[in-house]
């Protein structure tokens, strides 16, 4: 067996070993956590966002004692789990908790104070206990309530329902532990490292030692009785095997998450650890423990991250919890040992997103950057700066992704400055465009207008002046956005973009339009279908023939041909359906254009359709809410896939839910509006509200949908949708098309 033939003395023995408890160790619920208070009450520094990188950069730089850090390490507690709290609110509780471990991350044992502990982390600890509990994860749910006790006056009548919630998994863990005492004991010593990995007071520390400890004596004691004959078990041999193997590194890594390599050393100076301490790991230890270089973090680090990977070897691995903790420690003493060292700055600039501190990743890249000069590692910093700012963005955190960027405003002035700038990939005028239509998605045209103009000079590209055109447009400087329009149309990659081409002659037409000047509106429409078709011509793919198809569609409304709008959604549809992405822009164009037209039949077969493929639900609310009010628009009745698509909407999702609630008379326009938490929402919320009382008639909501028309959320369909219903040149102002439409 191969599990076995590593350590030639292995005998796992099958059976239970007679003399062990089969219960395991007590659960650590009722032991009182004493959180140390210095003599005199600190007082947090006040850390605002727009200092939070710095001063976690500081703190991970520096981890010397003082009044000054502690003051300052409570300043961070504080906007972290304040931070958490806005994650989980936001319908990303993943997020959230990886804040909460952050926070907690930063704090090492004997660091913790009352002051760290405010409303903030009262409920940012409830709701990670919250998650942690539903999903059986017995440490981190103890280490949240231990830390809420913490928190509260002794008195406080909220400590009896965290004792009966301490209470409940004290039961859960004692009728778990019902299987053999290789195994109990291996249940323990995970649950308890993992809530030391959270919880940073000596009680934790000390409760997760001993369990590990048991642990190894265990699987020392089922080893030795083990005889060939006795195979039959595998979970306990796995257990076992686990024990030996890696018991040493569970033990040690309960100090290396607080970078305490002599504490680590001294866990180790046990007899029955000792006996199982790989002699290599061991060396690299003692080297970390005496020498002040960082290479030997390093090299425990290593040690760490690889041990949370699966090797091989199945489930015989470090405990998840300690090996990413004992990561963390290491690698942050390797930092500290050495600022300057790229490749370790690198890696913990990977790590800093995860816990919810992207903005600290160019922080500490920087002094790496500086000291290489090296373009190569100019790029790569830029590259982990990018896939930060992508990340918040994907989550629809702008204002995280914003402050990614402008704690990167060092890196990009170093980046700016070398020479040989043109090697820099991605360059620093590319990060910069980035956040420009960062800011447009997020309703934010002001923020965006100065990066879009700087990366525009920096760089010319259709995809910079294009974008700046839409903000000039939107902000009412329309010369403006005319000029960005040509400059877009002649950039060195238009020619390379016919379809990007066609959108920016779009733009043109939309600011010549609200000129008043019909005759370069009509050019410019002109312009934008033959460009159009050209792109059509060249298409060699379903996704690029499915993309000239929608803007054909959106062109055969100005123009007001429905028969083309018709064959061109029809081919649309073709093209779209074996790709989910291309689905869900075919139902989007589809089922809003069918609103400007008043077609409930197109929007329906297109609803039907994307609900069997699987089109993600965001979408098929929206086309639903479309459809919904293109009906009542008509005065149709209310197809049956409305109501359908709207009650699917599980309530995970909170936008999502409100306006699939608003769709079904669960909430009124005010409850809607009510549940928006920034600008595009608000917008949406607005629009929905406002076209409900037009169909109804009312002929004052076409003053509301003005002003959506010429409001800051550029991205929006809901946007376009409000400037084509209320521009007074409607479709067919323009004659006839100059080339005909396929």
């Amino acid at each position: 067996m191969q599990l076995l033939r590593k350590h030639a003395t292995l005998a796992l023995l099958v059976s239970a070993i007679a003399g062990l408890t089969a219960c395991g160790a007590p659960a650590r619920t009722n032991t009182p956590v004493r959180v140390p208070i210095m003599q005199a009450a600190i007082t947090p520094t006040d850390v605002q966002d727009a200092g939070f990188s710095a001063a976690v950069g500081e703190l991970l730089v520096n981890g010397q004692p003082s009044p000054q850090r502690v003051a300052l390490l409570a300043g961070v507690e504080r906007r972290q789990f304040a931070r958490a709290v806005q994650r989980f609110d936001s319908s990303d509780p993943t997020r959230g908790l990886q804040a909460v471990r952050g926070a907690l991350y930063l704090i090492r044992t004997g660091e913790l104070r009352h002051e760290m502990l405010d409303a903030n982390s009262a409920r940012a600890l409830d709701r990670a206990y919250s998650m942690a509990a539903q999903r059986g994860d017995e440490g981190p749910a103890l280490a949240f309530l231990h830390l809420r006790a913490a928190s509260l006056p002794a008195g406080d009548p909220e400590q009896a329902a965290i004792a009966r919630r301490l209470k409940s998994i004290s039961d859960w863990m004692r009728d778990t532990r019902d299987k053999s005492a290789v195994q109990n004991a291996s249940a323990d010593a995970v649950a308890y490292a993992d809530e030391a990995m959270l919880e940073p007071t000596p009680e934790a520390l000390d409760y997760a030692r001993t369990a590990a400890e048991r642990w190894i004596s265990a699987s020392l004691e089922f080893n030795s009785t083990f005889t060939p004959s006795m195979r039959g078990d595998r979970d306990q041999m796995i257990d076992a095997y686990r024990g030996m193997r890696t018991g040493a590194l569970t033990v040690a890594g309960l100090y290396l998450r607080n970078g305490d390599a002599a504490g680590a050393l001294g866990a180790l100076d046990a007899p029955e650890v000792r006996r199982i301490t790989p002699p290599s790991f061991f060396t690299v230890l003692q080297a970390a423990a005496s020498a002040p270089e960082s290479e030997p973090w390093r090299n425990l680090a290593a040690v760490y991250a690889k041990a949370s990977d699966d090797d091989g070897e199945g489930d015989v691995t470090v405990p998840p919890g300690v090996a990413q903790g004992a990561a963390w420690g290491t690698l942050l003493e390797a930092y500290r040992r050495d600022p300057s060292s790229y490749e370790v700055a690198r890696m913990l600039a990977t790590v800093l997103p995860q816990l919810g501190m992207p903005e600290a990743s160019p922080v500490v890249l920087l002094a790496g950057v500086q000291k290489s000069k090296d373009p190569r590692v100019v790029s790569d910093s830029l590259r982990l700066v990018l896939a930060a700012m992508a990340q918040e963005d994907a989550a629809q955190d702008a204002a995280s992704a914003a402050r990614v960027y402008q704690a990167s405003q060092p890196l990009l002035t170093f980046a700016d400055s070398m020479r040989g700038g043109a090697l820099i990939e991605p360059s620093p005028a590319s990060i910069r465009l980035v956040m420009g239509t960062i800011f447009v998605r997020a309703a934010d045209p002001a923020d965006a207008r100065p990066l879009l103009e700087q990366a525009a000079a920096a760089q010319p590209s259709l995809e910079a002046f294009s974008a700046l055109a839409e903000v000039r447009f939107q902000a009412g400087d329309t010369q403006g956005a005319l000029d960005a329009v040509a400059k877009a149309v002649a950039a060195p990659d238009a020619k390379d973009s016919p379809l990007g081409v066609a959108d920016a002659w779009l733009t043109a037409f939309q600011v010549d339009r609200s000129r008043g000047d019909n005759s370069a509106a009509k050019e410019a429409l002109g312009s934008a279908l033959r460009q159009t078709v050209a792109a059509n011509a060249r298409a060699t793919t379903a996704g690029a023939h499915a993309a000239c198809e929608r803007m054909l569609a959106r062109i055969a409304w100005y123009y007001g041909d429905r028969d083309a709008w018709g064959r061109a959604i029809k081919r649309l549809a073709q093209f779209a359906s074996d790709e989910p992405r291309a689905q869900s822009m075919a139902l989007i164009e589809t089922a809003s254009s069918s609103l400007l037209w008043g077609d409930d039949r197109a929007a329906k077969d297109a609803l039907q359709r994307s609900s069997a493929d699987g089109v993600a639900e965001e979408d098929l609310v929206y086309a639903a809410l479309w459809l919904q009010l293109t009906e009542r628009k008509s005065g149709a009745k209310e197809s049956s896939i409305v109501r359908d698509t709207l009650s699917a909407v599980p309530s995970s999702e909170p936008w999502t839910a409100a306006l699939a609630a608003w769709g079904l008379g669960k909430i009124d326009d005010q409850g809607l509006m009510s549940r928006a938490r920034n600008e595009s929402q608000r917008t949406e919320a607005a629009f929905y509200a406002a076209m409900r009382r037009r169909a109804s008639g009312d002929a004052s909501a076409d003053a509301e949908l003005a002003r959506i028309a010429r409001g800051p959320a550029l991205d929006l369909v809901e946007t376009h949708l409000s400037r084509e219903l209320t521009t007074p040149a409607g479709p067919g102002a323009w004659g006839p098309p100059p080339v005909q439409f396929p």
